[in-house]
This record gives structure tokens, C-alpha cells and sequence, in this order.
């Protein structure tokens, strides 16, 4: 029986769905470090770890010794990420790879003997570890070089490799068991232990596809999609379970492809008359996988491309002509073609963001006068000489990355700039410095006899938000100041302010030959008033190009129309260049020309109708986003027709159509032209002009009025005071009895603008009355009415939106339930009624009624069927804390349909491959993700789940919190490891079920700890900080982390804490001299005086101690010395006169020792007795001579209660309080009883002191 007939049906299957849902795989997301892959993030992120590690091991300035113990079963790739990891070195590492099982005795110990000549530091990979059992040879002959020697100049590391047992623990009882095995497993300190997990599915498929990947760069070949079912196959074999075997197959299919063939099919796994090909296939050809692709990102990833007009396409050329010093992982491109800017525009190696439409995007950011950006680039051209730094720096989306390509593109085309050769850097992870490093670009500068001075570099995005990115730019700096190149570079405005403020002074000391260009959002919009009108021709009709000026003035809203293009400007980011160029053109040409219309760039008509859904807050079928909208009002009747076409045309004509059609689209833009000026005529009897004057705008309806009425209008001036008079003093009044007995058009229209433009809340309370008044009845309406109610509904909704952007949501919905008086079907309003009651934490019949409501009216509606599954889930939540847990997982498994509905009606607008992907990417399934992980949580709770699976629950979560912390939902992240918590500490009952979730837990308290850093609760942000370090000793545990976190307590003011990390620190590595600074530092500053002075004379005593070090040392103890003497003398003063009261047995000679005693307190300078950290704070300083006045008070109340007659005592008691003393007696006894009630019980409870001193000072006179 073959494999394939005894394959295990539930794990096949879930192979199976795991291959179904891939689409593309970008092979550079799960390198751990060369060609090694791994798919698990938790994997490739341990194995990162220790590549770290060694690599800062390796790459450290002492000499030393560093050795490691790795297990790992067969074939899951223990020697490959060993020879990666030495291959990232290059030559400056010397690598020796040992095999136990193949070598003899001598062979092994010549080996280990050629290490004492070396010249560089040394990585040493042994595997077979665990083999010969028997020779005592084995551990022997290696144990010498498991430690520093005397003649070592070099760092050396050991990797000890072996795959005996069935995990760490086995391995290491292998080893221990055979001659000097235990004395080789003691020379692998704490925490250098690390388990190599066999292959899982995602494994097999990403170790599979780099294996195909590198033999393909070796044979030239490119390889752009692999069939699933060829996947499928590879990860069901069980003959592939090893990664030796992946990559002998991926070497052998390479040879079966076609030549000009980019795809690796299902058939090229198998030699010719395979029966195995036939039986898999027959197995699952009904799965739809077959001739189904998985698209693989990988070229760039790790071959180093070099284009140079065409010439270094590859990094096999580069090799061919410099030699293979030159390493694989720098990424540098080299451009001296237009053809080439264009590949790395769309190359994300060296672009922040992917520019595939990087011509569209020109005409959005720059100017619009040819020859002013001509001035611009020529400007910063001249800028750019050697040694000089250009920042373009701007807000994001303002197109700094389209403004630095086409200033390239321009220099290129026209020979601007003394410069003749640009390259694009890779400043990701360790490129950057490896590019410098390796003097690549200096060798393809004198490979074409040419000079540092005639490089450019280009930097795309310098922060890319990697750690100690800082530290990084500066080396960059040096290296380009010294070489004496250009240096180009893009950067967000925050990311430079915090770049300087990080570097200091060192930025300073670079500043000469910096420059900084800022890219602003175009804060200038044209009005486009027509100064060029044509007179009024005597005609039957008027067009939109003959209107006079009078007439345009008019048309134009001049406040209204300032209010949209402020929202606009405001919502565009940093697009208003598309509506820049649109006014500019309407400006100059004053009509919709042939010339206007061909120079808008193609998605304007798109871009508007985005801008207008959002701000007028319409649905997209009935939208009105058009050019005519932002200058005339919305819903005016004359207009609707002109706007509905200019809609059709916009939308269908331009955004949709072929670039290759470019001469039907050319027809079908003039034609439409046509068209609307056409539809834009009016008859030009005077009265329909007037009408048209009322709809268009009510301020020339007011102008008209006041002409005839110039003695109102002489006494009103203000706008607002004549709208108010208008309707007063002119007997406007907003009721049918009182008002014309048939309402026309204009009155309809001019008290809905009234209302709209006044904003006043008195004004839509009186258009509302007005509506109702008129209207008694559906007979009643009239297309007039409906006009004013549709208004008022719009109006409504845009003080409830604005009102909701305030976080005002009592208010919003006040207003919503207003407009739902008008109408109460409106699907807009319910809409916005569920969204209010739901953010208020109102989750009753009425909002899921609103909800119901809304889809009622529109029931493909996307944002109305997220909206009923946000109330939903949030009913559900609420249900899951009252304990109702049935009920909750009821309610989310319905909020979850609605979910699915939303995204449903996304892929069907969306058809094809494109809806799917716009889909999974929609935050409908962050919100799906986040019900299903509830419902699990409650199900972890309420049911017997395993410890396994609630850990790859609590993962989950912990992935989708990280998803949150990307959107800067710092909020909601911490509401989800709340509930990962929940889940997690369930698992506690013994100590073998802590360890097991421990790595989670340390992992959600240091996310929690980030959250609260991010939202600024620093109190709770350095609780969980602490905690996780504090649990950090279950794991590997390093110096450098307690040091990190300890830093950020120290820096918020947690000392206490702090200290705890900092002694942590160094105990985990005694000779850093770091750890133990800091660690006296905030001893001193907790008043731990003698304790600080110990850890300064250690300090002083170690070998370590550098000399720039010491005399700060010194100083330290000195100051130490000081105080610890001021505090000691208070102390004994203090101590030897209440002693002497104590002692004393004449009640006279008592009471004149307490006065004296009281007195002696005068003598205290509370700066003394503070601590280090509260000498400067006038609080804290107060609060110590409270004290001190309150132990003056007892010493003087004790003088004369013992000695009636001591009328000092009295005297002073009295002046000191300002009462009379029979109070003082009053309170002093009621608080000598209660504290020495407490002092005379097993715990004495004294109140909290400032200051030790006053503590032992108000002790002992409790206590004598």
C-alpha cells in the first residue's frame, strides 16, 4: 500500500485548506537569516534571537569565549542555519564545520588545533554531538576550547549540534552519560540552550520554495508562481519530512522546467510515466488545486541587484567582476536611465511604499507651472555638492517619495546636477551598514574612473521603525562626509525632529552640511472666481459661460464655498493638488473647455466623489460629487440633472476606462461637454432668474432684498443680525397662518438656507415648526416641503457628524433624534442613532432597533451591517460580564453573520480576485477575528479546554493586539490582552502548568507594558515592565534587558523598582559596570546611603572600572561619606536625648530634658534628612517640617503635662500652633494613645514619614 492511500484523513485535509487559502508568499518575510526559513512566527523569532546573539557575541571588541548547545530533530535544518549564519559574516568570521560521526581521533583534534593561528574571530559548528558514545576522545579533545585561553587574540564560538532523544532534556542525559559529558554540558551557560522544532506545513512549503528559489538564481532561471497542488504534495509526503530532502527534490523539478517558463507546475515534481504523479492526482483533482498558483516575492529579497543602464542586472555579474567578497544580503541599485528610476519605483527594497503609478502621481503633489518646478529642482540641484545631506522631509502622503523621483527623473532627462552616478540604499535591518562596509559603491566608482565626489546616494524612508535607527543615520553621516559623497534622503517631519533631538549634539556637530527641503500640503486655494466674463449676450437662453460676473456672484457661495474647500483641504492628505489643478483651470479658462477638461488627470472624477460621500454624508448611489457641487449647493433643484450627468461621465468615462482607448475617451469627454453646457441653460425672463438666484444661494436672495429696504439694512449691517431682523423686523414669520397663504419655491429654499448657513439650534427649531405647520398630512407634501425636509435631514446629519468627531454623543444624538421626527425611516439616521447609543455603552431595543431600521431601508449597505455587528458583539460582551456565557456566544456567533454579510457585499462590488483580497484586507475581518477570539476566550473559560489549545488562543489574541498597537489603537489592544490574560492564567494550578505558559505571559505583560507607555499610564506601564522581568528569570534572561526596562522606571520615577532591576542585572553579569552604577545611583537617590557606599567601594575594587570611570567613582563615595556622616550625627543627637529623658526619674528634671529635646529640633535643616531625589522638591521639604513640628509639639506637650509649672513649654507650644493649649493637650493625648496603642501591639503601624531620621525621631518619643 502506497503513502498516499495511508494518509491520515483529518490532517490531509487541514493540509489541504492551508494550501487553498495562499496566495502570494514573500519568502523575505519568514527569513530568519540567509537562505534559512521558517513559517511560525514564535520559531523564526526564537532563531532569530540566537542569531542575535551570536552575532553580538561574535562581533564584540574583547576577546572571549562564547559556546551554545542547539538540538533539534533530524532534517529540520540545525547545519543550514549554521552555515547562513556564518555566510552573513563574510570573511571578516572564519567558519569550521566538524562533523563527530565522520571524523577520527586525529582528524578531529588537527581540526580544533588549526584554531590557535587564526587571524579573526571565529565561529566553530560541531554536529553529531551526541555520537561515539563510547570515546572518551570526543568530549575530551574539545573541552580545552570551551574555555578562554591565554593565547586566545580572537572571540571564538562554539555551536554544539545534535538531534539524540526526543527533546533538550534526553539530549543532554545522552551527553551526560558518556566520559566528560557532564564536564561539557557545565561549559554552556544559563541560557545558551535552544530546541531546533521539526518541519510543520508552513515549513515544508516556505523551505521548499527558498530551496527552488537559490538553485534558480544559481541556473539563471526566474520563478514567479508555484502550483498549489505541487505544494500540496510536498508537504502530505512523508519521505520530505527533512529539509535535505526538500532541497534534493527542489533541485531536481528545477531541471524539469521548460526554458522560458516562470511557473513551477505540478507535473515537474515527477519523471516521465511516474505512477505515483498519476495516483496523487487522481487523489485530489476535485479540489480545484490543480493549475491554481501561489505567486512568490523572492528576487529581491536576497540577491543584490545593481543596474547600471542595464549593464549589472544581477548580482552573479557584480560577483563576476569584483569576486565573491562581496556579500549577498547588500541590497544597492545603480541608476543612470529613466528605464531604471522606473524598476526601483516599483521595487520595495528601496522604496518606503511601492510606486506603481508613479507618473499619476506627479501632477498631484507638484506645482502646476512647468517652469516654477523647473526652478525648484535646479535649486535643489545646486544644493546637493559632496559632502552635503538633503533632507525632503513633510507629513506623510504629501509625496516627498514622488517629489525625490521626479527630481531624479529631471536631472536624468535634462543633465541637471555636477553629479554622475546615483545608487539607491537599502536601509533596512543590517543593509545599510553592510553597503558601507563593504565598499561596493566605491569599487563601482573607480571601476569607471570616477570619484566619490560624483556619487549621489538615495535614501527612500531612513526610519523604518527598526531599533537604534539613530545610531545607524549617524554612522551613515560620518561615512558620507568623510567619503565625500551626496546623500538624498526622504523622512517624515516628526521622524526628524526626533532624529535631532536623539543625536544631540552630534546632530549639531553635523548641521553645516545639512539641509533640510519641507513639503507642505498646498495651503493655498484658488477661488475661482471668473474675472473674464463675457457680457451678457442677447440671446433666449443663458449658459454657464455667459453668466455676467453680477450673475456669477450669484452662483459662487462665497462662505459657503470657503467651509467646503476648508474640509476638503483638511481631509485630503495632502491630495488638494488635484483640486488645486482643477480650480486653476476653471480660473483661467472660465468655462469647461476642450483644453480644461484633457488636462485633468485620470481618477479627479473619483478623488471628488470620495471627498463629497464623506463630507456631505450621502450614500454612493445617490452621491452628487461633482465640480458643480463644491460651487453651488447641494440638492439644488436646476442643478440636479447637469450634476447626475457630470457623475456618469466622471465616474464611467474616466476612472474606467482603458488607457489604450485614449482617443475614444478623448471623443467621449467632448461629447460630454457638450452635453453640460448644454443642460446648464435658463430662460432668461427675469423671474426665472430670480428663482434660479434662491435655489443657487440664499446671500443674493438677501442682497436683493436689502436693496429695497436700505433703511433696515442701514441699521442691520452684521450678517448674522440681518438674518435674525430678516425674519422679525419683516414679518417672516415661520408659520402658515402668518406666511403668504401658498409657500413657493423661494420661500421653501430660503428658510432651509437660513437654517443651514446660521447653524443656530433656534433656526432649525423654527424650520422644523414651520415643516410641521405646513404639513399636516402626507396629502400636504409637495416637492417644495420635501426639498425643506430633505434639507433639514441634512443639516441634522452634519451636526451630529460634526458632534461625533467632538465626542460629543448626548448632543449628536439629540440631533439625530430631531431629524427622525422628520423622518423617521431615514437609514442615515438610524444608522448614526445605533452608532451613538452603541458608543454610549447603550446597547437596549432601541439601538438594535435603529440598526434594523437601517437595513430595512438598504439592505446591501456595508456600513449598516457592520454597524448591527458592532451592537452585537458589544451586547455580547456586555451579556459575557454579567456571566450570561451561552447567551454572549449566541449574540456574537449572530454579530459574526452580519460581519460575513458586510464582506460579502464587498467581494460581489469587488468581482474576481481583486473583491477577495480588498476583502481579507477590509477591518470587517479584524472585527471577525476579534468575535471569534471572544467566543473562544468564553468557551477557554466556561469549558474544559487543554492547556495547548488555550495557548494557541491566547497567541492569537496576542497577534491581534499587535495588529491594534499597528493601527495605534493602544486601547483596544490592551481590552484584548486583558482577555488573553484571562485565558492564560487558568493554567496555574501546579508548577509544571506555570512553566508551560509562562513565555505567553511574559510576553502579554511586556505588550501591556507598551500599551500603557503609549497611552501615557506610566504607573501601570511599569508594573507590567516589572513583572516581565521579573518572570524573565523562566527564561532566557539577559543584562541588557533588566538594564533596558530598568532605565525607563528610573526615567518615570520609579527608583524602588528600578533598584530591583538594576541588582538583577548584575547579578546576571557581576563585570557589568553599568548595571552597577546605575544600581548606586538609585540606592543614593533611595536614601540607601550606606548600602550605596558599599556596591562604590566595589565598584572601585573591579578590574573593569575604565579611568574615565573612577574619579566619578570617587566622587560618589565622597558625597556618600557626607551625607551618611550628616545623617549619623542628627541620628545620635536625637537618640541621646530621648535616651536621657528615658533614664531621668525627677518629673521637673524630665520635663526640662523634653523641652530641650523640642527645642534641639529647631537645629534640623530638613535638606539633611531628605532624600537625594526631594532636596529641590518644596513639597516634600514642607511636608519633613510638618514632621519635625509635630515631634516638637509631643516633645513640648510631654514637658508639661510631666512639669506643670514649665511655663516655657506652654509658651512656645502655644506660639508654634497658634492655640490655645488646652486643645494642644486635647490632641496630643488622643495621638500619644492612639500611636502607642498601635507601637505597644505585635505590628506597629506609624504614619508614612518622608525621611528616616524623623521616623526614629517620633519612635522613640512614642516610646519614652
Amino acid at each position: 500500500m502506497s503513502w498516499i492511500q495511508e494518509l491520515d484523513e483529518v490532517a490531509a485535509r487541514r493540509a489541504l485548506q492551508f494550501v487553498r487559502e495562499l496566495s502570494v508568499i514573500s519568502l523575505s518575510r519568514f527569513r530568519v537569516v540567509g537562505d534559512y526559513v521558517r513559517y511560525d512566527d514564535a520559531i523564526r523569532n526564537q532563531l532569530k534571537n540566537l542569531k542575535q546573539k551570536i552575532t553580538n557575541g561574535i562581533r564584540a571588541q574583547t576577546r572571549g569565549q562564547e559556546n551554545y548547545l542547539i538540538w533539534g530533530p533530524q532534517g529540520s535544518g540545525k547545519s543550514h542555519f549554521a552555515r547562513q549564519l556564518a555566510g552573513s559574516f563574510g570573511p571578516a568570521v572564519r567558519y569550521i564545520e566538524l562533523n563527530l560521526a565522520d571524523l577520527k581521533e586525529n582528524d578531529f583534534r588537527e581540526a580544533l588545533a588549526s584554531l590557535e593561528d587564526v587571524d579573526r574571530p571565529v565561529l566553530c559548528f560541531i554536529d553529531e554531538i551526541d555520537c561515539k558514545l563510547a570515546e572518551q576522545w570526543s568530549c575530551e579533545a574539545l573541552l580545552p576550547y570551551l574555555e578562554p585561553r591565554t593565547s586566545q587574540k580572537f572571540r571564538a564560538c562554539f555551536i554544539l549540534a545534535g538531534s539524540g532523544g526526543l527533546d533538550m532534556a534526553e539530549f543532554k542525559n545522552i551527553i551526560g552519560v558518556r566520559p566528560k559529558g557532564k564536564d561539557l554540558l557545565s561549559r554552556i551557560p544559563y541560557g545558551n540552550e535552544f530546541a531546533v522544532p521539526p518541519l510543520g506545513i508552513g515549513d515544508r512549503i516556505v523551505v521548499a520554495l527558498s530551496n527552488l528559489m537559490v538553485a534558480a538564481k544559481k541556473s539563471h532561471v526566474r520563478l514567479r508562481e508555484v502550483d498549489k497542488l505541487a505544494l500540496l504534495y510536498i508537504v502530505l509526503n512523508p519521505h520530505l519530512s527533512e529539509a535535505r530532502k526538500i532541497g534534493q527534490l527542489a533541485v531536481a523539478t528545477l531541471n524539469r522546467i521548460p526554458k522560458g517558463e516562470d511557473r513551477l507546475l505540478y507535473d515537474n515534481l515527477f519523471d516521465l510515466g511516474s505512477t505515483e504523479r498519476m495516483e496523487f492526482w487522481q487523489r485530489w483533482r476535485g479540489e480545484g488545486l490543480f493549475n491554481s498558483m501561489v505567486a512568490v516575492e523572492y528576487a529581491q529579497d536576497q540577491e543584490q541587484v545593481i543596474e547600471s543602464g542595464g549593464y549589472y542586472e544581477t548580482f552573479w555579474e557584480v560577483e563576476r567582476v569584483f569576486g565573491k567578497e562581496i556579500e549577498e544580503k547588500v541590497l544597492i541599485c545603480q541608476i543612470d536611465s529613466s528605464k531604471a528610476l522606473y524598476r526601483v519605483a516599483r521595487d520595495s527594497n528601496f522604496m518606503q511604499n511601492r510606486m506603481d503609478d508613479f507618473q499619476e502621481k506627479i501632477r498631484r503633489i507638484l506645482y502646476f507651472d512647468e517652469q516654477k518646478t523647473y526652478e525648484g529642482i535646479r535649486n535643489l540641484a545646486n544644493k546637493l555638492t559632496p559632502q552635503t545631506i538633503v533632507f525632503i522631509a513633510g507629513p506623510p502622503a504629501v509625496g516627498k517619495s514622488t517629489f525625490m523621483l521626479y527630481f531624479l527623473e529631471i536631472c536624468l532627462r535634462q543633465n541637471i546636477g555636477s553629479w554622475r552616478r546615483v545608487f539607491f540604499i537599502n536601509p533596512s535591518e543590517d543593509y545599510l551598514e553592510k553597503t558601507l562596509e563593504s565598499g561596493l559603491i566605491q569599487k563601482l566608482l573607480e571601476k569607471d574612473a570616477l570619484s566619490s565626489d560624483d556619487a549621489l546616494l538615495i535614501i527612500d524612508g531612513l526610519y523604518r521603525g527598526e531599533p537604534n535607527e539613530e545610531e545607524k543615520a549617524f554612522r551613515l553621516f560620518k561615512h558620507v562626509r568623510e567619503k565625500g559623497y551626496r546623500l538624498l534622503v526622504t523622512i517624515r517631519s516628526h521622524e526628524l525632529d526626533e532624529l535631532k533631538k536623539k543625536l544631540g549634539r552630534r546632530w549639531a556637530a553635523l548641521e553645516g552640511d545639512i539641509l533640510v527641503e519641507r513639503l507642505e500640503p498646498n495651503k493655498e486655494i484658488v477661488r475661482p472666481v471668473i474675472k473674464n466674463i463675457l457680457k451678457e449676450k442677447k440671446s433666449n437662453f443663458l449658459r454657464f459661460r455667459d453668466l455676467s460676473e453680477h450673475e456669477l456672484e450669484a452662483f459662487f457661495a462665497d462662505v459657503e464655498f470657503e467651509e467646503i474647500i476648508k474640509i476638503v483641504r483638511e481631509k485630503s492628505n495632502g491630495l488638494v493638488g488635484y483640486l488645486n489643478y482643477l480650480m486653476e483651470d476653471l480660473s483661467k479658462n472660465g468655462e469647461f473647455s476642450k483644453e480644461a477638461v484633457l488636462k485633468y488627470p485620470k481618477g479627479l472624477a473619483s478623488l471628488i466623489q470620495k471627498i463629497i460621500e464623506r463630507d456631505y454624508l450621502l450614500d454612493g448611489e445617490e452621491v452628487l460629487p461633482t465640480i458643480i457641487l463644491l460651487l453651488a449647493e447641494d440638492y439644488a433643484p436646476l442643478s440636479y440633472q447637469l450634476i447626475k450627468s457630470f457623475t456618469t461621465w466622471g465616474v464611467r468615462e474616466i476612472d474606467k476606462a482603458s488607457p489604450s482607448d485614449s482617443l475614444g475617451l478623448e471623443s467621449g469627454i467632448l461629447s460630454k461637454v457638450s452635453e453640460l453646457l448644454g443642460n446648464f441653460a435658463l430662460s432668461k425672463k427675469e423671474n426665472e432668474i430670480m428663482v434660479y438666484r434662491l435655489n443657487a444661494h440664499w446671500k443674493q436672495a438677501i442682497k436683493d432684498f436689502s436693496s429695497t429696504n436700505t433703511e433696515w439694512i442701514r441699521r442691520r449691517s452684521h450678517l448674522k443680525s440681518n438674518l435674525n431682523h430678516f425674519l422679525s423686523e419683516m414679518q417672516v414669520k415661520l408659520t402658515r397662518g402668518e406666511l403668504i397663504p401658498e409657500p413657493g419655491d423661494d420661500v421653501f429654499v430660503l428658510i432651509a438656507d437660513i437654517a443651514q448657513i446660521s447653524g443656530r439650534e433656534e433656526m432649525l427649531k423654527l424650520a422644523k415648526e414651520f415643516l410641521k405647520q405646513y404639513i399636516r398630512s402626507d396629502e400636504d407634501r409637495t416637492l417644495q416641503s420635501n426639498f425643506l425636509a430633505n434639507k433639514l435631514v441634512t443639516i441634522l446629519l452634519r451636526n451630529a457628524h460634526e458632534l461625533i468627531d467632538q465626542r460629543k454623543y448626548e448632543k449628536a444624538l439629540e440631533s439625530v433624534e430631531d431629524g427622525l421626527e422628520i423622518d423617521l425611516n431615514n437609514a442615515d439616521l438610524n444608522y448614526l442613532a445605533s452608532r451613538c447609543h452603541r458608543t454610549l455603552g447603550e446597547i437596549d431595543p432601541d439601538a438594535l432597533e435603529h440598526c434594523k431600521k437601517a437595513l430595512t431601508e438598504v439592505p446591501n449597505s456595508i456600513l449598516y451591517n457592520e454597524e448591527m455587528g458592532h451592537v452585537l458583539r458589544l451586547k455580547g460582551e456586555i451579556l459575557q460580564a454579567k456571566g450570561e456565557s451561552s447567551l454572549a456566544v449566541t449574540i456574537l456567533r449572530e454579530a459574526l453573520r452580519y460581519y460575513g454579510d458586510s464582506l460579502k457585499i464587498i467581494e460581489k462590488l469587488n468581482r474576481g480576485e481583486r473583491g477577495a483580497k480588498r476583502a481579507q484586507e477590509s477591518r470587517l475581518c479584524w472585527h471577525v477575528a476579534h468575535c471569534r477570539r471572544r467566543i473562544a476566550m468564553i468557551e477557554a473559560i466556561n469549558l474544559n479546554w487543554s492547556q495547548e489549545k488555550a495557548n494557541t488562543v491566547a497567541r492569537s489574541m496576542l497577534d491581534q493586539a499587535e495588529t491594534c498597537k499597528l493601527q495605534g489603537d493602544y486601547g483596544e489592544a490592551l481590552k484584548i490582552l486583558e482577555m488573553a490574560k484571562s485565558v492564560s492564567f487558568r493554567f496555574k494550578n501546579n508548577i509544571e502548568e506555570l512553566r508551560n505558559v509562562v513565555d505567553i505571559i511574559r510576553q502579554l505583560y511586556f505588550q501591556c507594558g507598551i500599551c500603557y507607555e503609549k497611552t501615557e499610564d506610566f504607573s501601570k506601564a511599569a508594573l507590567n515592565y516589572f513583572i516581565y522581568a521579573k518572570l524573565d528569570e523562566y527564561g532566557v534572561g539577559s543584562a541588557e534587558r533588566y538594564l533596558e526596562i530598568g532605565d525607563k522606571l528610573l526615567q518615570w520615577g520609579f527608583h524602588a523598582m528600578a533598584h530591583h532591576l538594576f541588582h538583577r542585572a548584575f547579578r546576571k553579569d557581576p563585570k557589568n559596570l553599568s548595571a552597577l552604577m546605575k544600581m548606586i545611583f538609585t540606592e543614593e537617590e533611595l536614601g540607601r546611603i550606606d548600602l550605596a557606599l558599599d556596591n562604590a567601594r566595589k565598584a572601585l575594587q573591579m578590574d573593569i572600572a575604565k579611568a574615565d570611570f573612577q574619579q566619578s567613582i570617587v566622587d560618589l563615595i565622597r558625597r556618600c561619606q557626607s551625607k551618611l556622616k550628616i545623617r549619623n550625627d542628627i541620628s545620635d543627637k536625637i537618640l541621646r536625648i530621648m535616651n536621657l529623658a528615658i533614664t531621668n526619674q525627677t518629673a521637673s528634671r524630665l520635663s526640662d530634658e523634653w523641652y530641650s529635646a523640642g527645642m534641639a529640633l529647631d537645629e534640623i535643616d530638613p535638606k539633611d534628612i531628605a532624600l537625594p531625589k526631594d532636596t529641590n522638591n518644596q513639597e516634600c521639604l514642607d511636608q519633613i517640617i510638618d514632621e519635625i513640628n509635630e515631634a516638637k509639639i509631643l516633645c513640648l506637650w510631654r514637658a508639661w503635662r510631666l512639669n506643670r509649672n514649665n511655663s516655657k513649654a506652654k509658651y512656645e507650644a502655644e506660639n508654634l500652633t497658634g492655640q490655645s493649649y488646652e486643645i494642644i493637650d486635647c490632641e496630643c493625648e488622643k495621638k500619644y494613645k492612639e500611636y502607642f496603642g498601635k507601637l505597644k501591639g505585635d505590628a506597629p503601624a506609624l504614619p508614612f514619614l518622608r525621611s528616616p531620621v524623623s521616623e526614629i525621631l517620633l519612635h522613640t518619643c512614642f516610646r519614652a
